[in-house]
């Protein structure tokens, strides 16, 4: 029932529709209306009837509940009000009364991820990566009227491919009391319960959330297994390559087109049928590298009469392939989902009415809960790298340029955050994030006529950072010819940073220095002690091969009687 009422549908006419859709299992998401916290009493042995609620998240996404045995809420969080209670803690509440379910209900209703007035963007399911990473949602509708496109399965995909065991739902977001909407049960999810049970509502349940499910909106999919496992079932394989028997069933009254499997996103096996036959059945061998994941797509005709939401197509649910008991975890979908924790972490921080810190700081502490999840396969940390411009001496230059920090891991990337200060130790600082390897000195909104200390931070996916070489650099920004600001490298002698606890960078000195502490006594030089670092020496804080304990120690250039002061902290 939602605004505006064409007319009032009453429990006895919604059944008449589930019977005539010839939907066994139908949900009404009323939100209260008719909510008994059980089937409705007009449910028998063929049909059952459950009023439940729809949670509207308007910055997260709208959730259904299928099973909920009491009331919940209904609406929250519509822009500028903060994401917060999160479907996070609905699902903690809803799974506190047993035997409730929680459904992401039309996940992707539109691309235009900072909609957040109105619909579409008000459905927009944002909390995904966080519920998938903290186990809390049960299922997604990974087929709906409200998706863009209906059967959207772009982001089930990528959940699959990171490792999770996520049954597709399908769940029309039908309107019953207006006349021009499309009937609920244009798609639909089957689930499997045990042979020769009758149907019994919680054992259906029980049978979507286990995932022996496939959705469709017309083609039937009586069987697909791999080996002796089903749909929602796993398959453990030792080798780099999965050999076994598949068996395909399939059935549509309006005639079969297509037949293929999907393996982690792409076809592996398809098969085109002529004259549109209305059942399919074959087994076959099958010889692949070891996937993550396969399931079966099945494909009618583009269009028909009988089809609410063409084109005809069914597809199940994963076969999900095991190696030592774990699932693959694609470095891909991995990179897909951080990004998408990105912009939900950049949402949050957005200016928001948040009534307590607290909560900000709740719903950023479950962001970096799922970002250290999809963060596994990114492990190593950047390549060093060294700051490249102003070079020394150099008397103009309008960047400020480093190198790329190259980072190992395949399908990584690596952001930079540039930061500035009146000191070497680049306290107080100010910073900048970048995706390239320099920054204009013209974007730096400080005053001009100045020097200042700058180095660079690389950090990659998993949150591992690497400083630049050295740390730090100084230079004087200046308003060059045009007024265009620049920036000037000093080149006397120095020490970064200073006072330090750890090892020392001794800029503009030559290469033959040498340590003494203020008895002077040589307590390290080149070779020992002291290494070179892209052109750089560099002591590593150490006396005759043991720490240096606190006090003031100098360093000599050999050649150039050039002196630094360098002061040694507990």
């Amino acid at each position: 029932r939602h605004d505006p009422l064409d007319y009032e549908p009453t429990p006895a006419q919604v059944k008449v529709v589930a019977e005539a859709e010839g939907l066994s299992v139908l949900h009404l998401l009323d939100n209260g209306w008719q909510f008994t916290g059980t089937p409705h009493a007009l449910s028998d042995s063929t049909t059952v009837l459950y009023y439940s609620y729809e949670y509207r998240n308007e910055t997260c996404g709208h959730v259904s509940f299928p099973g909920l045995r009491s009331p919940v809420g209904g609406y929250c969080c519509a822009n500028p009000d903060p994401p917060y209670p999160m479907i996070t803690d609905l699902n903690a509440q809803v799974h506190g009364q047993g035997g409730g379910l929680t459904v992401l209900a039309h996940p992707h209703t539109t691309d235009s991820y900072y909609m957040l007035a109105g619909w579409p963007g008000s459905g927009l399911g944002r909390e995904l990566p966080v519920l998938a990473a903290l186990h809390g949602f049960d299922a997604i509708d990974v087929a709906s009227y409200s998706n863009d496109p209906d059967l959207d399965t772009a982001e089930w995909y990528d959940l699959l491919s990171a490792g999770f065991a996520v049954p597709p739902s399908a769940g029309t977001d039908a309107v019953l009391n207006r006349y021009g909407d499309a009937p609920p049960g244009g798609w639909r999810v089957y689930a499997r319960e045990a042979v020769g049970e009758a149907l019994d509502y919680d054992s259906w349940l029980a049978a979507l959330v286990a995932g022996r499910s496939f959705v469709t909106n017309f083609p039937l999919i009586p069987e697909f297994t791999i080996g002796d496992s089903g749909m929602g079932d796993s398959l453990e394989v030792d080798g780099d390559s999965l050999v076994a028997p598949v068996h395909i069933e399939a059935a549509c009254a309006i005639g079969l087109q297509r037949v293929a499997l999907v393996a982690d996103g792409q076809e592996i096996w398809a098969l085109s049928l002529a004259g549109l036959p209305a059942t399919f059945d074959t087994t076959f061998q099958l010889r692949v590298p070891r996937p993550g994941w396969i399931l079966l797509r099945v494909d009618g005709p583009y269009s028909h009469p009988a089809l609410a939401a063409p084109p005809a197509v069914a597809c199940t649910n994963a076969v999900r392939i095991l190696h030592n008991g774990a699932p693959a975890r694609l470095t891909a979908a991995m990179m897909r989902w951080l990004d998408s924790l990105d912009r939900l972490e950049a949402l949050v921080l957005s200016p928001l009415n948040w009534p307590a810190p607290w909560q900000r700081d709740t719903v950023l502490a479950r962001i970096q809960r799922a970002r250290q999840f999809y963060s596994q396969p990114f492990r190593s940390p950047p390549a060093n790298f060294a700051l490249l411009s102003p070079l020394p001496g150099a008397t103009t230059t309008s960047d400020l340029v480093w190198q790329a920090a190259v980072d190992p891991d395949i399908g990584d990337c690596v952001t930079y955050t540039a930061r500035f200060a009146e000191d070497s130790t680049l306290s107080d600082n100010w910073s900048m994030q970048v995706s390239d390897t320099s920054v204009s000195v013209g974007d730096i909104q400080h005053p001009l006529e100045h020097w200042y200390w700058w180095g660079v931070e690389a950090a990659d996916r998993a949150g591992n950072v690497v400083h630049s070489t050295p740390p730090s650099e100084r230079v004087f920004l200046t308003a060059g010819t045009g007024g265009v600001p620049v920036a000037l490298r000093e080149e006397s002698p120095r020490a970064l940073p200073n006072p330090s606890r750890g090892e020392v960078w001794l800029k503009g000195m030559g290469p033959d220095i040498l340590i003494y502490d203020l008895a002077g006594r040589r307590i390290a030089e080149p070779g020992h002690g002291i290494r070179n670092a892209a052109g750089t020496p560099v002591w590593d804080g150490s006396r005759s091969g043991q720490p240096a304990p606190p006090g003031i120690y100098l360093a000599r250039g050999g050649h150039t009687r050039r002196l630094v002061r360098i002061v040694r902290l507990r």
